[in-house]
């Protein structure tokens, strides 16, 4: 899915222009690009979109027969049971995020899970909304 956005108002393309060459940046188009970005990510946070709650995370990880192996390793292994502290902490795991990612790969880089099944583990479905979230 792809979301474009056209600003269509003079005064708001005014606007744009004049804080892009403010911050030092000559392309209108990609300034207001990280702008969105930015928006975005506080929305990601705000809505926990891409966010695996702890409880889903085991099942996921019970359900490919890996759960037991990884909780004895984490116990065993410093860097592993780093990884396992900050998804307990967090509540769950961000799937889009570099601790996700790099705990996830170092599972992979021992063996214990593979990448088909690293990117299963990490899989969030994109919701589609078609009411208000906060209805």
């Amino acid at each position: 899915m792809t979301i474009t956005v056209e600003v269509t108002k003079e005064h708001y393309i005014a606007a744009i222009m004049a804080a892009s060459y403010a911050d030092g940046n000559p392309d209108p188009q990609s300034w207001l690009q990280g702008v969105i970005d930015a928006a975005c990510r506080s929305y990601e946070s705000q809505y926990k979109v891409n966010f695996i709650p702890l409880a889903q995370v085991m099942t996921r990880l019970t359900a490919m027969g890996k759960l037991e192996t990884i909780l004895t390793a984490a116990q065993n292994n410093e860097q592993l049971g780093q990884y396992w502290l900050l998804v307990q902490r967090a509540g769950g795991i961000w799937s889009g995020s570099d601790d996700s990612i790099a705990g996830t790969a170092a599972l992979v880089a021992v063996g214990m899970l593979t990448q088909e099944e690293a990117d299963a583990l990490l899989a969030y479905p994109t919701p589609v909304y078609t009411t208000p979230i906060n209805s």
